[in-house]
């Protein structure tokens, strides 16, 4: 990542970044934040990964471990892109 030295390059990088995602792109997006790793996040992405490549989904489908969805009460919070469904308390 490019040292960011001033918002202007900092909404530029943004700009760039979000013009290489595709946003229909199916996506399965882990919460890993304080709040959801002891309540078991990290088996919650594996199994996300095992089932994908048990139906051979792992080169259409991306999983990404995140950063903090909020509610941390409601964790493992799992969110599903282009759809935008949330799940949460997720085991």
């Amino acid at each position: 990542m490019p040292r960011i030295e001033s918002v202007d390059h900092l909404t530029e990088y943004r700009r760039k970044l979000r013009a290489s995602r595709d946003p229909n792109q199916p996506t399965v997006l882990v919460c890993s934040g304080p709040g959801c790793l002891p309540l078991g996040s990290e088996e919650v992405a594996r199994a996300f990964q095992e089932a994908m490549a048990e139906k051979e989904l792992s080169a259409k489908v991306i999983l990404k471990t995140t950063g903090c969805h909020g509610l941390c009460a409601k964790g493992v919070k799992v969110l599903l892109r282009p759809q935008e469904i949330a799940y949460q308390k997720v085991t």
